[in-house]
């Protein structure tokens, strides 16, 4: 209609959008609404492509590298631009698999007294799943295995997704072909039944990459799954195209930072109390580890967080008078941090 007018069209493509602060969100399924609005601007003759938005992480917008899904969205992003403003897909030259779920399931109520929790805004129905969007340059067999429970699809070369309902517990997915193992991919968020607060936001992990964003000096030698399509000319394109749509990288976390301490942060939700104290303590890089809570020197709590974000600790009863809080946090993988301990934190009861 836009063309018949004689006007220009540009057709906004996103990943998802969940706004905590409003109390809406829309259902993305996974990057099913990533692939159908690209398809949308390809089958519509689009002019322009609008990415709505670079860095809204408060509304779950984002496509910026992030620590909940590293450089995925951006990934997928660049394979797609490349494909619209080449006419054509770009060829696959190494097989890859991106996982995207959730931590908790749409109607998981949260342990904490949250006071808004979001309900869906309207259009698609809320779906439990997770996602392998499979890369693949023949055909093979993706297995996604959630919470000990396996699904596998038969997938054509191409790219293809694999879906499987989600579940508490660890999220994986593995392609094989012909009986051996290609490539395999391991979430690392877990899946709970019991979240602390409402987070309804997609993750994402890519097998070309590591689970959390790498500095720019390592995402650029990486190699890549595609070959872009030349580009053919097209009116009115805003950017050009990449020369690796999407990168990734076969490297451990490890081989891009150096062991190092972390700053543990101690934050206070209901502090003062005969009956229990309340804090969230997290890490700063966020990497995968235990966190602990000592009161006057004695561990009263321990929370293991794979799923990265940190975690909600309780001191248990405590008599009156002061007493000095302290959070510890020992990583999962000691080749990447050592362990550390946050500033003391003074707590009187009365």
């Amino acid at each position: 209609a836009a063309h018949a007018r004689g006007n220009l069209w540009m057709q906004p493509v996103s990943v998802q959008d969940e706004r905590p602060r409003a109390g809406l969100f829309d259902e993305a399924a996974n990057t099913q609404n990533l692939r159908d609005t690209w398809k949308v601007a390809r089958d519509g003759g689009a002019d322009w492509v609008l990415l709505p938005t670079w860095n809204d992480y408060a509304e779950g917008t984002a496509i910026a590298p992030s620590l909940r899904h590293g450089r995925a969205f951006l990934d997928l992003m660049a394979y797609y631009t490349a494909w619209f403003k080449s006419g054509r897909a770009p060829q696959i030259v190494r097989d890859g698999v991106y996982l995207t779920h959730r931590t908790q399931q749409a109607g998981a109520a949260p342990v904490f007294a949250q006071s808004k929790l979001m309900v869906l805004r309207g259009g698609t129905q809320a779906r439990d799943s997770v996602e392998a969007l499979a890369f693949l340059t023949a055909p093979a067999v993706v297995t996604v295995t959630v919470g000990g429970a396996a699904t596998s699809c038969a997938l054509p070369a191409g790219v293809s997704p694999c879906v499987a309902p989600l579940r508490p517990g660890s999220v994986s997915a593995d392609v094989t072909r012909s009986g051996a193992a290609v490539v395999s991919v391991v979430s690392p968020y877990e899946v709970t039944a019991t979240p602390y607060v409402q987070d309804l936001q997609y993750v994402a992990v890519s097998s070309l990459r590591s689970g959390i964003a790498q500095p720019a000096a390592a995402a650029s030698s990486v190699p890549s799954p595609t070959r872009p399509a030349q580009p053919t000319p097209r009116a009115s394109s805003t950017a050009s195209p990449p020369a690796a749509a999407p990168s990734g990288s076969a490297t451990s976390p490890s081989s891009a930072s150096t062991a190092g301490r972390v700053t543990v942060t101690l934050a206070a939700l209901a502090a003062s109390s005969t009956t229990e104290s309340r804090f969230v303590v997290s890490a700063t890089p966020d990497v995968p580890g235990s966190y602990g809570l000592l009161v006057d020197g004695a561990r009263v709590s321990v929370c293991v967080a794979p799923h990265l974000g940190g975690c909600g600790m309780g001191t248990g009863p405590l008599s009156a008078g002061r007493h000095t809080v302290i959070a510890t946090f020992a990583p999962a993988d000691p080749s990447l941090r050592v362990p550390s301990d946050s500033v003391p934190f003074v707590l009187t009861v009365p």
